[in-house]
Order: structure tokens, then C-alpha cells, then sequence
């Protein structure tokens, strides 16, 4: 609601004030009308302005475009250049758009008896450097050029000692003025003053003949040059009439503004004047440059109302502070106050223009984000106009949807999450049940035995009937490892075949897991500590067979570990507080180089810096930590080699399992997911349905449904995927 400062003595705003005194209200009473007018006239003669602009380019426009064809079609040699271009320029100059101007000058200014001398005589005063420039090297270039090709070498000394005394001495025409140009500046320039983008033509042909690769080709690069000099010379003219005309209609505008008789509130002298547009000058740019804040400049610009406060912008930069601050009731003040001295409609004009100014430069900020969308619509708040407001209408209302958008997702994640922790609590007792080995599945059977499908015999993969009395097992390459009730350990496959014999394991006790590997095995104890061994290899008599250069057992230090994994060269615990400890190395077989490629975990922090865990796994070149929310890292040493990089849009995830160059997950809905090496099929589970646990090993992918039967995809040479006569004991 707009305050009545008829009755006011302070009008205040942003923490200062300024004191209305009964000699200002006196004084306003006579100058708030003479403002509301002065903004009268000035509209008018911007509509008169805006119109004559439009009319200039609908009459101009053409004869330009004639100009501009004819320069560029006509003129094919610089002798051509030097006489019928120069007759093209002058008749355009001398003869065209001189009738124009009259027009234009005639219909909307006050110049009434105005002729197209008159404004031929204008076009052609106070000769620019530039076009004093083009002009004399226009002569120059071309009599240079002909010199150079050898064309005309008889008289052109003499010919060019007579055209340079015609420069020099006006030669006026049938129109009665004579030819004397001037260009104040380049052709494009004029689009900005007009607000009418860039002329049509003109920049078109500057570009044209001022591409220096087009030209370098050009025989006669001289022609390109003078074609060039004539159409600036022409366009400068065309940019020369446009102001002519809208000088004479501003000049009738000061008179109508001076004819007001304005008495400044404060008498100052010249001196005050400029110190004064020194200091608004100096606080402008260090609050645009974010030198000071808003509440400086605003104290600066109630202080200098009090020698000036019927300058607009001091109310339109109070404004734009208080727009910055947010103040919406400062900012209705500002405008009441301003209307008060009459200056409301154009401080308003003022804040409209600035804000279609800057709102281009506010709209290219990007809205891919929250934060950029915030950030935008900050920019567009304090801007000032209809566009302004109506852009940030939009944007508003496209943060509210994102908004809302993410507090479904929001929503969604946590019913997700929490559906993500009972699952995985529901299903952890299954994790155990199934195994993979390299050729082999196995799986504990109803009575608590050891059941397989596939197997090469030939490698002893199969020699796990011995293993009873099963509350958990592993499998991995050619090795089977069994957890029993009462904490101890058993071992199956290779172990006591050709090349290895079981670990020496006497000292397990109070287990509650164990995990397989190719070379070692890992038991996890109940106080939270971890054992390792590697396979007795009978050849060179030892248990340190591959385990002593990647240091995969090297574990007697962990603490406070909940669960393990054992990979081909190492070994990965979780810890108690989520966080997770590795071993050992990743690698994997470079088939190009015919070499294994290794990189130790000493030699890298990625998994030491994982948090929020609930599971872990070990593969071949790649480490797989299971987080708390469904989610899924991946510490890969080659991602080209197993294609993990896709696992980052994993979610709802209960349970992992990584295989030699692939990963599983099983999600919360039964569902189950893979990434990575697919050779073989291995990763074809997308149809999978009812999954409680899951097991991957090199070539092939087992999952155990919720009824106790399996299902497997991938390699099946040696049978391993034939498991649809499996039961898993699930009780």
C-alpha cells in the first residue's frame, strides 16, 4: 500500500532517512507537475522517434540495398571503381538520401520549410578521421593498385595530383552541395543507437569484402579493397541521416522541456556538480562490481538526495538495492516516494529499460540444477519490468515442480531404503547357501551335504561329497570352502589332488564365515579378527604359493571385521563401522599383452575411503562394496576390461556378488541386475524373478529363489548351469 508522504516527515527505506521538510513539500508542489509533464513530452517524442525509426528504415532500407547490389554486381575493375563507383556513392549520398531525410524531417519535427539541401548540407559537415581515412585511401589504393598491375602507367602522377586538388576544393552538383563525406563509424555500429538490430545489407557486404581469405585469392585484391571503402563510405552516410533526423526531433524536444522553466531545488555551482557526478559515478561501478554492498550505496544515495532529490537515479539504484536485499516493502516506498515528486513513471521507465537490458544476460543462466534455478531466479528478482516478472514467474514455478519432483524421489528413496534394510535383514541367512566355482555349483542340500552340478573331473572340482554337516559355503575357481555349526572349517575341490593340499586350518576356531579363493582361504572369527591361508602347493612345498608378492593374506592385524571376501589376489573385510580393509591386488589378464596386469591395495586409498557399508566382494580385478541405502561403489582396475562403469545407477541393491569380470546385484523386489564381462551370458538374469541370494564366479551367475531351487546363466560346458533338479536347504 503506497504511503502518504503529503503528511509525512521522513521518508525511509533500507535503514536510513531522508527529512521532508515543509520548504521541499512547498517547492513539490510546483515541481512534481512539471515532472509529470516534463515525462509527458519525453514519451511523446519517444513514440515520434520510435515511428520516424521505422519509417527511416522502410525508406532507406531499399535505396541502400539498391546501393550496395549495384557497388558489388557493377564494379568489376578499378577504373570502374575510380569513376562510376565514386558517381554511384555521390548520387547516393548527394541525391537519395537527402530526399529522405526531408521526408522524415518534414512529417515529425517541427522544421516545417526544411529541404533535401538543408539536409544534404548537414550530411556532409564536420568531417569524421575515419571517413577522412577511407576517403583519401580509397583515391590512394586504387591509383597504387594500377601501379602495381601495370594497367594505366602513363598519367596517374598527374591524374592523382587533380583528383587530390578536387578532394580538397568542394565541387558542388545539380542538388546544390558539395561532395564531402565522412564516416564516424563502422556500418554495424548504427544498429545499436536505433535499437533495430543490424542493418540489413551493409554488414552483410562489409563481410563479404573484408573476408581476407576470400580476398588473398582475388587477382585484383585491390577491387575487394575499393568495393569495401565505397560501401563504408555509403553505410556511414545511411547511419549519418538516421541521427540528423532524430537530432532535429530531440531539439524540439528541449525546447518543449525548456519551455517548463524548471527551477533547480538547490542552486549549485559547477564545481559541485561535477564532484557530485564524480562520486555517483565511483559508488555506481563499486556497487556493480560488488565493490560495496547495498546498504553503503543506499547510505550514499540518501545522503546526496539532500543536495539533488529529483535525481532518478538515486531512486532507481535505492531500487536495485533493495531489490538485492529482498526488501519488497522498501521497494513499494521507493516507488510511493518517487511518485510524490512526480518521478514515478520515469524512474519505472528507467527500471524497465535496465531490466530488459540485463534480463538476456539473467535468462542464459542455465536451470539444470536446483541451486541454478535459485540462483536465476535470484538475478530475475531484481530486475524490473513485465518480462522480468513473468520470466521469473517461471522459473519459480519450475522450482516448485522440481521441488516436488525430488520430494517424491525423496520419499521414494526412503520407503526404498527402508524396504532395502529388511530385505537384506530377511535374506541374509540365504547368502551362504549357494556357491560358483570356475566349472562347478554347489549348494547345501536339505540333509546338510554338499550338492554340485557340473564340474571338470578331471580337475577334482567335484571332490566336495565329503563336506557335511554345512551352515555355509564358498566356492571359487576350483575350491570349496565349508563353514560347520560349531565354527570350524572343512575344504573340498583341488584341495588334495594334483598341484595343492588342504591349508593348514587346525588352528580355526570359532568361525562365523569363511571365503574361497584360488590360491588362499579366509576365515572370519567371532571376535571380530581374520585368519588367512594360502593352498599347500606340493611342488615347492610351502602355503605361501602366490600370497608372499601380493600380499593377499596378509590380514592378522584387521579388527572389529563383520564380514569377508576372498578374491583371486586378495582379500576385503567390512568393519563393524562400515568402512571397509583390503589386501592383496587386483588384476586381470591383458590377452593383448599376454600379461597379467596387477596394482596393489597398498598402492591405492579407493576402498579405505568407502563408508556406510553393508556388504563386500572379491573378484578378479575388482572390489564391489555393498552401501547401507541400496547403493553400489566399485573399486575396478581396468573398467574397459569388466565395463563397471554402469553400476553407479544402481539402487535398491540387498545383496552383491562379483565374479571374475562381472558383477551381480540382487534387489530388494527379488529382482537381480548385472554389469560387466557378458561372453557367456553371465550377465543375462534380467529375467530372473523371487531371488534371495545370488553367487558369480568366472563364467556363470547362480541365483537361489525364495522356494529353494537355483537358477544359473552363462558358461555351461561342464554342465554348471544345469541346476533345475537343485534344492537348496532353506530352513
Amino acid at each position: 500500500m503506497a504511503k502518504d508522504f503529503e503528511n509525512s516527515r521522513a521518508f525511509e527505506a533500507l535503514g536510513h532517512s531522508f527529512e521532508i521538510t515543509d520548504a521541499l513539500k512547498a517547492y513539490n508542489e510546483v515541481r512534481a507537475g512539471q515532472e509529470r509533464r516534463a515525462f509527458e513530452i519525453e514519451e511523446r517524442y519517444a513514440t515520434a522517434n520510435q515511428k520516424m525509426m521505422e519509417e527511416f528504415v522502410r525508406l532507406a532500407q531499399p535505396e541502400a540495398d539498391k546501393f550496395i547490389a549495384s557497388i558489388r554486381n557493377n564494379i568489376q575493375t578499378l577504373q570502374q571503381a575510380d569513376v562510376e563507383g565514386m558517381n554511384e556513392l555521390i548520387n547516393y549520398e548527394a541525391a537519395v538520401l537527402p530526399e529522405i531525410g526531408r521526408h522524415l524531417v518534414f512529417k515529425y519535427t517541427k522544421n516545417d520549410a526544411v529541404t533535401a539541401d538543408d539536409i544534404g548540407r548537414i550530411l556532409f559537415a564536420g568531417h569524421s578521421e575515419l571517413y577522412r581515412e577511407v576517403y583519401d585511401g580509397f583515391f590512394a589504393n586504387i591509383y597504387d593498385d594500377m601501379e602495381k598491375l601495370e594497367s594505366l602507367r602513363g598519367n596517374l602522377a598527374a591524374k592523382r595530383e587533380l583528383r587530390d586538388a578536387a578532394r580538397d576544393e568542394p565541387q558542388f552538383s545539380s542538388v546544390g552541395f558539395g561532395f564531402r563525406g565522412t564516416v564516424a563509424a563502422a556500418v554495424g555500429a548504427a544498429a545499436a543507437n536505433a535499437g533495430m538490430g543490424l542493418i540489413r545489407g551493409f554488414g552483410d557486404a562489409l563481410g563479404y569484402a573484408s573476408d581476407i581469405s576470400k580476398v588473398e585469392k582475388e587477382t585484383l585484391k585491390g577491387l575487394d579493397r575499393a568495393k569495401r571503402d565505397l560501401l563504408i563510405m555509403g553505410g556511414e552516410q545511411f547511419n549519418k541521416l538516421r541521427d540528423v533526423c532524430r537530432e532535429m526531433l530531440y531539439k524540439d524536444m528541449s525546447e518543449e522541456l525548456s519551455a517548463l522553466d524548471i527551477t533547480p531545488y538547490k542552486p549549485l555551482s559547477e564545481e559541485q556538480r561535477r564532484v557530485i557526478s564524480l562520486k555517483d559515478e565511483n559508488y555506481g561501478e563499486a556497487y556493480r562490481e560488488g565493490d560495496i554492498g547495498p546498504g553503503r550505496y543506499a547510505a550514499y544515495l540518501f545522503g546526496a538526495m539532500a543536495d539533488d532529490p529529483y535525481n532518478i537515479r538515486y531512486y532507481c539504484g535505492l531500487y536495485n538495492a533493495a531489490a538485492q536485499t529482498g526488501d519488497e516493502d522498501a521497494k513499494a516506498d521507493i516507488l510511493s516516494f518517487a511518485g510524490f515528486l512526480g518521478l514515478d513513471k520515469p524512474v519505472k521507465r528507467v527500471l524497465e529499460a535496465e531490466g530488459a537490458a540485463r534480463l538476456s544476460a539473467a535468462a542464459a543462466l542455465g536451470e539444470d540444477t536446483i541451486d541454478e534455478m535459485r540462483k536465476k531466479l535470484s538475478a530475475l528478482t531484481r530486475l524490473y519490468g513485465k518480462e522480468a516478472r513473468a520470466e521469473a514467474e517461471r522459473v519459480a514455478q519450475k522450482i516448485k515442480s522440481e521441488e516436488e519432483r525430488l520430494n517424491k524421489i525423496a520419499v521414494l528413496l526412503s520407503e526404498t531404503a527402508e524396504k532395502v534394510r529388511l530385505t537384506r535383514k530377511k535374506i541374509a541367512k540365504y547368502q551362504g547357501r549357494i556357491g560358483a566355482g570356475e566349472n562347478i555349483t554347489t549348494f547345501i542340500k536339505p540333509d546338510g551335504t554338499v550338492g554340485y552340478a557340473g564340474g571338470s573331473k578331471e580337475d577334482r572340482e567335484t571332490n566336495v561329497k565329503h563336506l557335511k554337516n554345512a551352515a555355509a559355503i564358498s566356492s571359487c575357481g576350483h575350491n570349496t570352502a565349508v563353514l560347520h555349526p560349531d565354527g570350524t572349517a572343512s575344504f573340498g575341490g583341488l584341495i588334495g589332488g594334483t598341484l595343492f593340499d588342504r591349508p593348514d586350518t587346525s588352528g580355526w576356531r570359532d568361525l562365523t564365515a569363511v571365503s574361497a579363493a584360488d590360491y588362499h582361504c579366509v576365515g572370519l572369527r567371532k571376535n571380530g579378527t581374520v585368519m588367512a591361508q594360502a593352498f599347500y602347493h606340493l611342488r615347492t612345498r610351502d602355503y605361501t604359493y602366490d600370497c608372499d608378492d601380493d600380499g593377499q593374506c596378509l590380514v592378522s592385524e584387521w579388527k572389529n571385521i563383520v564380514a569377508v571376501s576372498a578374491g583371486n589376489r586378495c582379500t576385503v573385510g567390512l568393519r563393524g563401522d562400515g568402512t571397509a580393509v583390503a589386501a592383496g591386488a587386483l588384476g586381470f589378464y591383458d590377452r593383448d599383452k599376454k600379461t597379467t596386469v596387477k596394482a596393489k591395495f597398498s598402492e591405492s586409498e579407493t576402498v579405505s575411503a568407502w563408508r556406510g557399508l553393508a556388504a563386500v566382494a572379491a573378484g578378479n580385478s575388482h572390489v564391489v562394496g555393498l552401501r547401507e541405502d541400496g547403493s553400489v561403489l566399485c573399486a575396478v582396475l581396468s573398467v574397459a576390461e569388466t565395463g563397471h562403469g554402469r553400476m553407479g545407477d544402481w539402487h535398491g541393491i540387498v545383496a552383491v556378488a562379483a565374479g571374475f569380470s562381472h558383477t551381480v546385484g540382487l534387489k530388494w523386489d527379488g529382482t537381480v541386475v548385472a554389469v560387466g564381462d557378458n561372453t557367456h551370458g553371465q550377465c543375462n538374469v534380467s529375467a530372473w524373478r523371487d531371488i534371495v541370494a545370488i553367487a558369480a564366479t568366472d563364467n556363470h551367475t547362480v541365483g537361489l529363489k525364495a522356494n529353494g531351487t537355483l537358477v544359473a546363466a552363462g558358461a555351461n560346458k561342464y554342465g554348471q548351469c544345469g541346476v533345475s533338479s537343485a534344492r537348496v536347504r532353506m530352513a
